[in-house]
């Protein structure tokens, strides 16, 4: 199945397509991790292995979308730079969270986190796209 759509609604189904599919896979790691670790850490096992399970799992299947919704959409563009700007804005946030204060406040830090990995893996796959045409 092929949708027609211009490149500023495939744009926006792209951002869309990776967060949904980011927070799907987040949630399924997230339950994951926290039935695995139910039982460690003092009683806090859950807690950590929900947490670890969404903040690992949010790229990969950011990851998972940009893949997807090329498939779907079937836009030229760089994958292998799509996958970098879905992962590199997820590491960096929770790297560089302490030297910036984003962990002064966790809605800042979760919101970055969840925002700029959708938004970074699209650009990066519509960064190539005038090459993509050309051939």
């Amino acid at each position: 199945m092929k949708f027609v759509v211009d490149s500023n609604k495939r744009f926006f189904l792209m951002v869309l397509g990776t967060a949904a599919s980011g927070l799907a896979l987040a949630i399924l790691a997230a339950l994951a991790g926290s039935y695995l670790l139910r039982d460690s850490v003092a009683g806090w096992g859950g807690l950590v292995g929900g947490l670890a399970g969404m903040v690992i799992g949010y790229p990969f299947g950011v990851m998972a979308g940009v893949v997807f919704t090329k498939l779907i959409l079937k836009c030229p563009g760089s994958l292998w730079l799509g996958l970098l700007g879905a992962v590199l804005p997820a590491f960096l946030t929770i790297g560089l969270a302490e030297p910036l204060n984003l962990n002064q406040d966790p809605n800042v830090l979760f919101s970055i986190f969840f925002l700029a990995a959708p938004l970074m893996a699209t650009a990066g796959f519509h960064i190539r796209t005038g090459r993509a045409h050309a051939e």
